[in-house]
């Protein structure tokens, strides 16, 4: 038998490797023969293999160079973008959603004009099954309490995220046109309420500082399914206080591209 020089390889090193190699001699190496006059080259720079051969051995090397290509994983794209905007215009819009085709481009328009605002844009690049996260925002540390270790007063830190994050897991479909997206997406509205006051220490008894914290935070967790280059709408976010004149939706848009494209 024949050995395959890239027959264990994940598919991520492929095309470094193939430019690396004599193409001619990696095709040699998987059985193609290569009579007199016939030859192949890459051309690196435009992303090209140049052969010539006979007929049945250019099918040869059309079905080993597609074999390698499936091999290679796709970068799995997402991007959510959030838009804030009037309730009403926000609830007519939901109810349009579901036979609204480009919801994506009748937000950006209401930006554009001014009645709508893109408030935050999260982008993720990650591959098939695996678990990414992506933030805009920081976080707000600060004391809550303390604590008795090795013998004195030690504060215990707490930490708030403050802004927009999104935490996806996805998942590319067995035919490859689609992804199955497990999403997480969470925001915070307005500024924290952050109330300090003092506690007495456990070994010295002394006053000392610590803070309360509250935020207002809205979140969408969900499953859906999209189509490579398709824009979805996730869902919508509101202030818990109910008294905003304002709500966020939320698009999502996925996209698949081989690695080394």
């Amino acid at each position: 038998a024949v050995e395959d020089p890239f027959g264990d390889d994940d598919g991520a090193g492929i095309l470094c490797r193939m430019r690396a190699l004599e193409p001619r001699n990696m095709f040699v190496a998987v059985g193609v023969p290569f009579p007199e006059g016939a030859s192949v080259a890459l051309d690196a720079e435009a992303g090209q293999l140049v052969c010539r051969n006979t007929s049945e051995n250019l099918d040869l090397i059309q079905i080993y160079v597609e074999s390698m290509w499936e091999r290679v994983p796709s970068r799995i794209q997402l991007r959510a973008e959030i838009y804030s905007l009037p309730k009403p215009l926000a609830l007519d819009l939901l109810i349009e959603a579901d036979r609204e085709t480009a919801l994506g481009d009748r937000l950006r328009g209401l930006a554009r004009d001014g009645t709508a605002e893109l408030v935050d844009v999260l982008s993720i690049a990650t591959l098939d099954g695996e678990i990414a996260v992506a933030s805009s925002g920081s976080e707000l540390d600060y004391v809550s309490s303390y604590v008795v270790q090795d013998g004195k007063d030690t504060a215990v830190m707490n930490s708030i995220f403050l802004g927009s994050r999104m935490e996806v897991r996805a998942e590319i479909e067995e035919h490859g046109a689609g992804l199955l997206v497990d999403v997480a997406l969470e925001k915070t509205f307005g500024e924290p309420d952050a109330a300090e006051s003092v506690v007495l220490g456990p070994i010295t008894g002394k006053e000392l500082p610590v803070m309360q914290v509250l935020v207002d935070q809205a979140s969408i967790r969900t499953k859906a399914r999209l189509l490579g280059g398709e824009t979805r709408l996730l869902g919508t976010l509101s202030a818990a206080g109910g008294d905003s004149e304002s709500s966020c939706l939320v698009l999502l848009k996925a996209s698949l591209k081989k690695l080394g494209r």
